[in-house]
């Protein structure tokens, strides 16, 4: 790891191909993630986790960065996408292309276009026998894969079926809970009743060996739920695995979305959502993943209502790019205000500002409600609105202690406008 990474690339769209030549790139660009094994991309124990079928973690041949494989929606020309997590840029339109072709120039510190040539050139090498044999070989490696997979997650949905939610929850779930600042009484009954916990359950990982999984459980719909794992009354910390889900990735508290009154938070984790649904924000949903954006974009969409929505999501590389273009899929929509919400408070985000500071937490809360309200009443316009958060922002940006003391006087203002309106219709 550690090469140059040259820029140039393939202009497939431009290149005439001959129907084999179109089947063997097709083919080529299947076989992905076994050139990722082939090479052992891998940190920890990454390799472990990762699938043929499915895609996973591994590391970037070019910077060494963490980034994810995933098979891709109804696209056969590529079926796999990688995603950087805006930390690595190596495959993206200014790096190498997303695919095996790009994969193998990174590894081999060529360009694209001179991988393509190799690859294709190898390829058609190939007898058809031989390419039949390895067709074969890969379509019954993936429907093993898949198999592995479906009892899984089998596995995982009836040891997830065990989960205790709401108020029927244990103590060791409302004490883990409360050590992330979250109150589970003060959650609106929606939300609550789909947080739980799961007591100590005996699961199968990828490789085949046995693990405990246990910890604060998120009920996505009927039959999908997403586990954030703990361990002795702790929360799992990152260097190990510390979500497992089980069905369908769909976002949490969803339906809060068709429900009346107040302004809409999007974020990208429960623990936040939770956060800001107990200090006062009650229609606050979790994307849990950047590939559910689109559920929410539809569920807004069918929404009778319309109003402020408030996307806030961290403030890191990845979070913007996320953020920004869920904004973008939110506006083009048509009828919604919409406004990216600072709430890291100096501290990274609500649930963190919630557990160190949760007198400047709940005051950053009762300003958004403020400044929606407001819009709502026509007390202020959208360019007020705003500047108010952009002041937020920067009042974020220069610590925590100034992101407290200086938002004060903001709510004080926002109080002081509802007060005039009061006396003015009195």
């Amino acid at each position: 790891m550690g090469y140059k990474l040259r820029k140039k690339k393939v202009r497939e769209e431009e290149m005439p191909f001959s129907e084999s030549q179109q089947r063997d790139r097709t083919q080529i660009k299947e076989r992905l993630p076994y050139l990722i094994l082939e090479n052992n991309l891998f940190l920890n124990g990454e390799r472990a986790r990762f699938s043929v079928d499915r895609g996973g973690i591994f590391r970037c041949p070019v910077c060494g960065c963490r980034i994810g494989l995933y098979r891709k929606k109804n696209s056969s020309s590529n079926p796999w996408g990688i995603n950087g997590f805006g930390h690595c840029t190596c495959f993206s339109s200014s790096g190498h292309a997303s695919d095996t072709f790009g994969v193998y120039a990174a590894i081999n510190n060529i360009s694209d276009d001179e991988a393509f040539r190799i690859l294709m050139r190898e390829e058609g090498g190939i007898d058809e026998e031989k390419k039949r044999e390895t067709a074969e070989r890969i379509r019954k490696k993936q429907e093993d894969e898949r198999e592995k997979e479906r009892k899984r997650s089998e596995e995982m949905q009836e040891a997830f079926s065990h989960a205790r939610f709401g108020l029927e929850m244990p103590t060791k779930g409302i004490e883990l809970l409360e050590k992330r600042g979250i109150i589970l009484k003060k959650l609106p009954e929606g939300m609550r009743s789909d947080v739980g916990y799961l007591s100590r359950k005996p699961l199968t990982a990828r490789s085949g060996r046995r693990y405990w999984a246990e910890g604060i459980m998120f009920r996505l719909s009927e039959r999908s739920y997403q586990l954030r794992r703990s361990k002795d009354g702790s929360f799992i910390g990152k260097s190990g695995l510390r979500f497992l889900t089980a069905g369908p990735a769909y976002p949490f508290n969803m339906d809060s979305i068709r429900e009346s009154g107040g302004p809409i938070l999007i974020t990208e984790g429960p623990f936040d959502a939770m956060t800001a649904a107990e200090l006062g924000l009650p229609r606050s949903v979790a994307t849990c993943g950047a590939g559910n954006h689109s559920y929410i974009v539809r569920a807004l969409k069918d929404s009778p209502g319309r109003g402020v929505v408030y996307v806030g999501f961290d403030e890191d590389p990845a979070g913007e790019k996320g953020g920004n273009g869920l904004l973008d899929e939110i506006r083009s929509i048509g009828g919604y205000t919409v406004f990216r919400a600072p709430l890291s408070g100096g501290y990274g985000d609500i649930n963190a500002w919630l557990m160190k500071d949760a007198d400047g937490a709940l005051v950053r809360i009762r300003i958004l409600n403020g400044i929606a309200k407001s819009l709502s009443e026509e007390l202020i316009d959208k360019e007020a609105a705003e500047e108010m958060l952009r002041l937020l922002r920067t009042y974020d940006e220069s610590g925590s202690r100034n992101a407290k003391l200086l938002q004060a006087p903001m709510l004080e203002n926002l109080q002081m406008i509802w007060k005039e309106r009061m006396v003015s219709n009195a």
